[in-house]
């Protein structure tokens, strides 16, 4: 009797293992990886001498980002490389499908000629954020210097 309940003990044991172990498997398993694509990048060096690279990136991924970093790293032009530089976007949260600008100005010294550079981005997954604005009032008009004005009040209604 006392080695029939201790085989059924045993049995069970290792049943509940097995489970534990499939269970914690599949917990690591990604549910869809987060993506983060570059849809535009332009640059250009300012009147002080630094050098700037704009542009626009897209979540495609089905989970929400956040600390969206773009990553650069400067070449001459014949190969070598003369800096790096990061910055985040625009957006501090990205949701799924969600756009943002990013800026980066990079300081390097006058004398160096960047002639390429490659962006890289690094991220982390957060939990959806709401979103949503509401115009509540809005004018313009363009002054003597032809200037475009914008006035207007938004609501956050997320």
């Amino acid at each position: 009797m006392f080695f029939n309940n201790h085989k059924r003990l045993f049995a069970i044991a290792l049943c509940v293992f097995i489970l534990a172990l499939i269970g914690s498997v599949a917990l690591v398993l990604p549910v869809q990886a987060a993506t983060v694509n570059i849809l535009s990048t332009s640059d250009y060096r300012d009147s002080l001498g630094y050098y700037h690279v704009v542009g626009e990136v897209q979540n495609t991924g089905a989970q929400a980002l956040m600390y969206v970093k773009l990553i650069a790293t400067f070449y001459s032009s014949n190969g070598t490389m003369v800096g790096t530089d990061y910055t985040f976007t625009e957006l501090s949260t990205m949701n799924s499908g969600a756009k943002s600008p990013f800026e980066m100005i990079y300081s390097d010294p006058p004398r160096t000629q960047i002639d390429h550079y490659t962006l890289t981005t690094d991220y982390m997954s957060t939990t959806t954020k709401p979103t949503g604005l509401k115009i509540i009032s809005n004018s313009s008009y363009t002054d003597s210097y032809g200037t475009l004005h914008v006035i207007g009040q938004i609501q956050n209604i997320a």
